[in-house]
């Protein structure tokens, strides 16, 4: 069950992206007008960053264990530069793999943007809650790996907090949303109170409204405070199921890869593989994901006897 749900995860996170890169940088109004309302895309784009970013994340986990994980990571970014340029790396990712290549210990002061948040899933899959505080470690690794500001930890963490959650024993879509509350917490009390009022919004507004609501309530930037929340909105809205918040995420337009890759991804984690939208699964098997989502489950089960 593990496996399958981490696999869930991954596979609907690598589905969400796909799905929200042609309409990245879209008005609500013009995202809507290419969606032709609350519908599906006719088609799916590539991966971006945000996808290989995780992907990465996950293999220095499984690979380098919790405490190689790091310099795993590191290094597969001073390597994979090339591979994040084509598919659109931020601009905080690829100016710390500029110092990266000077110093692979290097830490940034600053980044407030949503790549850490983007790598945290496979955090969360790998390290149980009942291990906390290897938990938040992990996460504070490997997400000054390329951010430092207090609210892109905090989002990361957030994130991460919440796919732990989810495969625990009978884990509802609230107790996720609270785990994300708990986790941003940790570091920022901003970033908590707005995950919370995000959260609250989806239950304030119906579902069609919501892609109205967001940009204005909450934002749909890049920006860790504004993607991670909408993320949150969006996976409550759309009562764990993949289809719906993909559609949700798209239709409010902005960072709408990143946030459709969060939203869709706790989905993914809360439903496991029932999740995964009819006739996609194909479109993700070359990534490698069933494997990384064994060793992962694997890592959590020797934390969890630990425990």
């Amino acid at each position: 069950m593990t496996e399958l749900k981490a696999y869930a995860c991954l596979a609907c996170a690598a589905l969400g992206d796909m799905a929200g890169s042609p309409f990245e940088g879209l008005s609500r109004d013009e995202a809507s007008r290419r969606l032709k309302g609350l519908r599906l895309p006719e088609a799916l784009g590539a991966y971006t960053d945000d996808t290989l970013l995780a992907k990465w994340a996950a293999e220095a986990i499984v690979e380098g264990g919790l405490k190689g994980a790091r310099a795993q990571l590191a290094r597969r970014l001073v390597e994979g530069e090339g591979e994040l340029r084509a598919r659109r790396a931020g601009r905080t990712t690829l100016s710390s793999i500029a110092k990266l290549k000077v110093d692979p210990s290097w830490r940034p002061s600053s980044g407030d943007t949503n790549g850490a948040a983007l790598r945290a899933l496979p955090i969360g899959l790998a390290v149980p809650l009942s291990a906390a505080e290897e938990l938040f470690r992990l996460v504070v690794e490997l997400s000054s790996i390329t951010h430092g500001g207090v609210e892109a930890l905090a989002a990361a963490s957030a994130i991460a907090h919440a796919a732990s959650k989810a495969l625990e024993p009978e884990a509802s879509m609230e107790d996720m949303v609270e785990a994300g509350v708990i986790g941003a917490a940790r570091l920022s009390a901003k970033l908590a109170g707005l995950i919370e009022g995000a959260a609250s919004l989806a239950d304030e507004v119906e579902a069609q409204r919501l892609p109205d609501e967001l940009p204005r309530r909450v934002g749909v930037s890049p920006l860790s405070w504004e993607s991670v929340p909408a993320a949150f909105s969006v996976f409550k809205a759309s009562r764990g199921e993949v289809e719906a918040a993909i559609t949700l995420a798209l239709a409010a337009g902005g960072d709408t890869d990143s946030i459709a890759f969060m939203a869709a991804g706790l989905c993914g984690a809360l439903k496991g593989a029932s999740a995964i939208p009819k006739g996609w699964e194909p479109k993700v098997e070359g990534l490698g994901l069933r494997d990384l989502a064994e060793g992962l489950a694997e890592v959590r089960r020797r934390l969890e006897r630990g425990a």
